[in-house]
C-alpha cells in the first residue's frame, strides 16, 4: 500500500501532515479532558476492554448489521470487562495512577462498576462524546487522504 520511495522522498512531508493531525488532536483531548491526558487514555482503554471482543466476533464481522447497536447484539456476543490491573497492563500507566482516573471516570458518570466490580463504560456515553468523535474522524480522513495521495502506490486506470 504505502510506496517506499514516495514515502522517502516526501517524508518531511508527511511528518508535517501527521503533526498537522496529532498536534490538534492532543489539543482537543486536552480540553475535553480538562488537561488530563491519562484520564483520556484509562477511558479509551476500558471502552476497547469493553467491546473489542464483540465488535472482533466472528457472528458481527459475518454480520456488520449487528455493529449498529451494541446493547441489543451483546445478547449474542458479550462485552468484555476489565479492571484497574489489565488497564495498567495493557497501558503501562502505574495500576495506582489507573485506580485514580477510574475514580474520577466514575464520579464524572462515565465508567461504572458492574456486579463482580468489573470495569464498564457507562451506557449513552457515545452520545457525550458524539460531536468530538465526528470532527476527530473528519480531521482523520482528510488527512488519510492527503497522506494515500502522496505516499500511496496508485492503481493503474482501467479502460
Amino acid at each position: 500500500m504505502i510506496d517506499s520511495d514516495k514515502f522517502e522522498r516526501h517524508q518531511q512531508y508527511v511528518a508535517y501532515l501527521l503533526s498537522e493531525f496529532t498536534v490538534p488532536h492532543l489539543v482537543r483531548l486536552v480540553r475535553r479532558y480538562d488537561g488530563d491526558v491519562l484520564l483520556a487514555i484509562v477511558l479509551g482503554e476500558i471502552a476497547q476492554h469493553n467491546v473489542r471482543r464483540f465488535f472482533e466476533s466472528p457472528e458481527v464481522q459475518a454480520d456488520p448489521a449487528l455493529q449498529l447497536d451494541v446493547r441489543e447484539a451483546q445478547q449474542e456476543v458479550p462485552l468484555g470487562a476489565c479492571n484497574a490491573l489489565s488497564i495498567s497492563r495493557s497501558t503501562g500507566i502505574p495500576r495506582e495512577t489507573v485506580r485514580r482516573r477510574v475514580e474520577e471516570l466514575v464520579r464524572r458518570g462515565w465508567v461504572r462498576r458492574d456486579a463482580r466490580g468489573h470495569l464498564r463504560v457507562a451506557d449513552g456515553l457515545s452520545q457525550h462524546f458524539d460531536q468530538f468523535d465526528r470532527e476527530h474522524v473528519e480531521h482523520f480522513l482528510r488527512t488519510a487522504q492527503r497522506l494515500a495521495a502522496v505516499v500511496t502506490t496508485q492503481a493503474p486506470a482501467t479502460a
